[in-house]
This record gives C-alpha cells, sequence and structure tokens, in this order.
C-alpha cells in the first residue's frame, strides 16, 4: 500500500497557499480575530487530553499493559481529587496559567480541542490570547492561522479552505518527524427546519506533530464534530503501540469521517430532483387546476441544488486533494521500515483506508457530476416549460386583445349608427325649423289675425330689439368656444411634438 499516486510527488516543507476551486477572497487573520475568538473578559474553554482521567472501560485502556494499568489506576485517584472541569472526557482549560502547566508536561500526548460557542459558524469557545499562546509554544506558525481564518462569525457564501501545510524532518537516523495542519470539509444536518434547507456545509481543522522515535504526539483540532471526538481521545491514550501508528491512525478516522458523510447527502439531493422531475413529468403549463404548478418556483429550487451540488463537489476535490496529499507524505514518512524500525503490518490497516477514502471521494465526484447533469437536464425542461407557459399566456392575451378590437369594432359601428340617426334628426330638424319660425311668428301678440286683414301692432320693434341682440350673443359665446377649443388642441399637439 505504500505507493505513490501518478504525478505526484512527496511534500518536503511548507508550501505556498494554492486557490482551490472557485475563487477565494484574501482574508487577513488579525482583521477576523474580532469574529474568530470570543472577547477576552469571557472564560476559554480549550479542551485538552489529560490521561489522568482514563475511563477505565475505555478502549484504550483494556489495550494497555498490566503495567501500563496499574499507572491508570493511580491516575483515577488523582482524578477524585481533581477540581477542574471535565467535557466528554476532556480537561477543560480557561485560562494560560492552567495551559502552561499543561505544555510543562513533555512526558505524555498533548492534545487540545477547540469548538464553536453555539453552532457552526458562531466564535470559537476560546479568546484570542489563549490562542496566541497556543500557536507558539506548538510552533505552528502561520498554518493553523490560514486554515481558521476562513471559520468564525461571518457573513459570506461557503468556500473551500487552502491546501494542507505538510513538513516532514529527519532530526537522527531512526528518528523522522512529521507536522501536518490541514482542513476537511463535511455535511451534516442542522436545526434549521423543514422551511429551510436541513444541512449545512462545515469544516474541522487537525494539526499534528509526532515522529518515529517518540512515545508521544501533539495535536490541535479545532470545530471537530462530536461523533468522533471519543474515537479520537481514545487513538490518541492508546500510546503503547507507539506515537506514529496513533498518529496515523488518528488521520485515518478524520478523513474517514470527512468522506463518509456525503453519501446520505448525495441521496437527499437525488430525492429532491426527482421531486422537481416528477412534478415535471405529472403535470403540464396549461393543464387542469389539479396538474398546475410554480415552474418558476421549480426553476428557483433547481437553481439552489445545482450550487449546492457544485458546493459538495469542490468540497469533495478539496478533501480528495488533501487526502492524496497526507498519502503522499505518509509514503515518504514510512518509506524506509527497516531504517526507521518500523513495523509494515503497524501502518497496513492505516493506509488501505486512506486509500480506500481517496477511491470514494472520486467515485463521489463522479456521481455528484452524474447528479448535476440531472439537474441541468430538468432545468431545461422547466426551461421548456416556462417558456411554453408564457406562449400560452401570450396566446391568450393576444385571444383577448382580439375580442376587445372586436367589441370596439362593434361599438363603433353602433356609434356610426347613432351619428346617422342624430343627423337625419337633425336634417328632419332643419326642413321644419323654417315653418316653426314662421308659425311662431304669426302666433306672437303683436300680430292681430282676428280680422280679415292682419294688423301689425304698434310695439312689434320689441320683438327686434330682444330677438336681434339674443342672437349675436348666442353666436358670439359660440365663437369664442371653438376659438378656445381651437387654441387647446394647439397647444396639446405643439406639446407632443416637443
Amino acid at each position: 500500500m505504500l505507493q505513490k499516486r501518478q504525478g505526484t510527488s512527496a511534500v518536503m516543507g511548507y508550501e505556498m497557499a494554492q486557490q482551490c476551486a472557485g475563487l477565494r477572497p484574501n482574508l487577513d487573520f488579525d482583521e477576523q480575530c474580532e469574529n474568530l475568538f470570543i472577547p477576552q473578559h469571557l472564560p476559554s474553554r480549550l479542551l485538552v487530553l489529560d490521561d489522568s482521567y482514563i475511563d477505565p472501560s475505555s478502549p484504550a485502556l483494556s489495550r494497555s499493559s498490566a503495567a501500563t494499568k496499574v499507572n491508570d489506576e493511580n491516575k483515577l485517584q488523582k482524578k477524585s481529587q481533581a477540581s477542574s472541569a471535565i467535557e466528554d472526557g476532556w480537561h477543560i482549560i480557561s485560562n494560560t496559567t492552567d495551559l502552561d502547566d499543561y505544555l510543562a508536561r513533555p512526558d505524555s500526548t498533548q492534545a487540545f480541542a477547540i469548538r464553536h460557542t453555539e453552532h457552526s459558524w458562531s466564535q470559537l469557545n476560546i479568546t484570542q490570547s489563549i490562542f496566541d499562546r497556543l500557536n507558539d509554544d506548538m510552533q505552528t506558525q502561520n498554518a493553523l492561522k490560514e486554515m481558521i481564518t476562513y471559520m468564525g462569525e461571518r457573513n459570506r457564501d461557503e468556500i473551500a479552505p487552502p491546501t494542507p501545510r505538510i513538513l516532514i524532518s529527519q532530526r537522527s537516523k531512526d528518528d523522522r518527524q512529521l507536522k501536518t495542519c490541514y482542513a476537511l470539509r463535511y455535511i451534516a444536518l442542522n436545526q434549521a427546519g423543514e422551511s429551510q434547507d436541513p444541512w449545512s456545509l462545515r469544516q474541522y481543522v487537525a494539526r499534528s506533530s509526532f515522529g518515529t522515535a517518540q512515545e508521544h504526539s501533539s495535536w490541535i483540532f479545532v470545530a471537530l464534530p462530536d461523533a468522533i471526538m471519543a474515537q479520537i481521545r481514545e487513538t490518541l491514550l492508546s500510546n503503547c503501540t507507539g506515537a506514529y501508528r496513533a498518529g496515523l491512525e488518528t488521520h485515518m478516522y478524520l478523513v474517514e469521517y470527512a468522506t463518509s458523510c456525503w453519501r446520505p447527502y448525495l441521496f437527499y439531493l437525488v430525492g429532491e430532483v426527482e421531486k422537481c422531475n416528477g412534478k415535471l413529468s405529472f403535470g403540464a403549463p396549461g393543464g387542469t387546476q389539479k396538474n398546475k404548478f410554480d415552474l418558476a418556483d421549480i426553476r428557483i429550487r433547481l437553481k439552489n441544488i445545482e450550487d449546492q451540488i457544485e458546493d459538495a463537489r469542490v468540497s469533495i476535490e478539496n478533501n480528495k486533494t488533501t487526502i492524496g496529499r497526507l498519502l503522499d507524505s505518509f509514503t515518504e514518512y514510512c518509506g524506509d521500515y527497516e531504517a526507521l524500525g518500523l513495523d509494515h503490518n503497524d501502518t497496513e490497516t492505516a493506509f488501505k483506508s486512506l486509500w480506500s477514502s481517496f477511491y470514494d471521494s472520486q467515485s463521489l465526484i463522479v456521481q455528484f457530476d452524474s447528479l448535476k447533469n440531472k439537474t441541468l437536464g430538468c432545468t431545461q425542461i422547466a426551461a421548456s416549460f416556462l417558456e411554453l407557459e408564457n406562449g400560452l399566456r401570450l396566446t391568450a392575451l393576444t385571444e383577448a386583445a382580439h375580442k376587445e378590437q372586436e367589441r370596439a369594432a362593434k361599438m363603433a359601428e353602433q356609434s356610426q349608427k347613432d351619428a346617422a340617426a342624430v343627423k337625419a334628426l337633425t336634417v328632419i330638424a332643419s326642413i321644419f325649423l323654417p315653418t316653426t319660425v314662421v308659425l311662431n311668428f304669426f302666433s306672437a301678440s303683436f300680430i292681430d289675425t282676428s280680422h280679415d286683414t292682419m294688423i301689425l301692432v304698434g310695439r312689434w320693434w320689441l320683438f327686434i330689439v330682444v330677438a336681434a341682440p339674443l342672437t349675436f350673443v348666442t353666436l358670439g359665446l359660440w365663437a369664442l368656444w371653438m376659438q378656445f377649443k381651437l387654441r387647446k388642441l394647439k397647444r396639446e399637439r405643439e406639446n407632443r411634438q416637443a
């Protein structure tokens, strides 16, 4: 199993950060500290591995020798006298004084676990002073800072972490030291409820240092999932197997968890695509009310699924790159067994598991690509249906407009008929107007026709005095009104032309 991946080489030092898939903004650690750590006045909750708190039923204890069991029983007695708090079997450190006391113990495996305060995007539950002290003593340089800069509270999209930092150094002929610092992405259920996406994209960071001639190792874990906290603790406490073997097994568990969690998420996305596909298959635009559906909502949902698939693919690709780098490094680190005094069987299980995770990541990428192609097909169908629905709506609008035009034509025809009738009435009135005037004239009181002859009374001139001014006033008012209307129409025409 100690083989190198084709086209890759072992890592011989900390390399410059490479851009992962997609664009990654350049975040500054100092600028993100306020979002990463809790305020200085709050107590920290830094979890540390303390072998004086070993559970007698722990598998790590059952694997120890008889002499080791005696020592562990003595440590259990210390546990009853200790006053410090314990969380999931890990000792809690809340200040730099306790941290310095813990770091002053070089004869045991040292492991630190940093958790979030509440959820996966909340602040880390330690202060910056505790982190700086830990970072300086463990000599992580900038590697750990780069990894955790993309954690904590943030109002931005999820992105892939930097590539792993790995250093192999030869202290002596029989002592080869391996330092690693990397982040792995995984998916987990959240408490968002059915109204939102029930899955969240998360990550955890692991920093390690151990050597072939060392009995102990040092570790820093950030945002480690609860599901593997106990497993990691038990593995690191089994120092009877050697620090190098416990270290490889710890990396194996970290990689296995980050790889295995993606398949349930893949099944979930497949189900969501099938739901959308079912709606598109059994419904059609313009159908009955029972079969109708909102195409716009389906298209938006499919677009969200495409984004989720792409995020998952980028994360798995990042994990695959990290696993490949670890395999290259472990191959070089454990390459010369006889010179290092190692047993080939001690690392066989870990290497098999890492290669299995590597190939599983490749398989997951292919499956997510296939699901993305299927999603794109559904999106195209939804787009076609949406265009068809828009066409049907446009046809309906055209038919409504045509009917409206028909109604307008009928109204215009009726108006013409009414105008013709009014015109006929006007002509008839014009014909009878002279006769009416004449009859009214002869029926006026200033003409006497009671005798055989027509006699004009003496005040006949009153008719002219009254009728003539009224006629001129009427004609004048009509002329003024027409002039006003003509000027108004002229101004409106000039405004439209301007």
